[in-house]
């Protein structure tokens, strides 16, 4: 906050506060949902501040049908959101031999309350991050497609 001297007469002065201005939020995706086929939990909160260097959030995945189990949180690398539809990705944290260092994709989309009732969830995975970022930001696009799974928990909400 900056202060600023402002006329003084009489040994008297008048300070002035400007106050920064806040930018709109920025578009986002949050959820915490339950997944079917196999069963799978994700919660994520993923803002799109435009670049991708400036995107921000984070996830958690469970996988509970992964052999030796798969738990791990993430930040988020990359959020695209429009509309009622929105893409973010991560990567794969380390300590999971075959799958450490993979980014992973998802798309979801907000169909209204609660996510059982027509929220679509899901997602792919790639080892190059540029095949990453073109479909974090642009979609199915010339790349892996994504595998979609039943919500059977929880909800989704795209914030614009």
């Amino acid at each position: 906050m900056k202060k600023m001297l402002i006329g003084a007469s009489a040994g008297a002065a008048l300070l002035l506060y400007t106050v920064p201005a806040f930018a709109a939020p920025a578009p986002k995706a949050t959820g915490g949902l339950t997944l079917g086929s196999p069963n799978q939990q994700i919660s994520f909160n993923a803002f799109d501040y435009g670049d991708a260097d400036e995107d921000k959030g984070n996830v958690e995945y469970q996988n509970f049908e992964h052999p030796g189990g798969l738990h791990y949180k993430s930040d988020v690398l990359c959020a695209n959101v429009s509309g009622n539809d929105a893409r973010f990705m991560w990567q794969i944290p380390d300590g999971f031999p075959g799958l450490s260092g993979l980014y992973v994709i998802a798309h979801v989309q907000d169909n209204g309350s609660p996510g059982t009732n027509g929220d679509i969830y899901g997602h792919t995975s790639t080892a190059a991050v540029k095949t990453a970022l073109t479909l974090c930001e642009n979609g199915d696009i010339d790349g892996p497609a994504f595998t979609y799974y039943p919500i059977t928990g929880g909800n989704l909400v795209v914030h614009n």
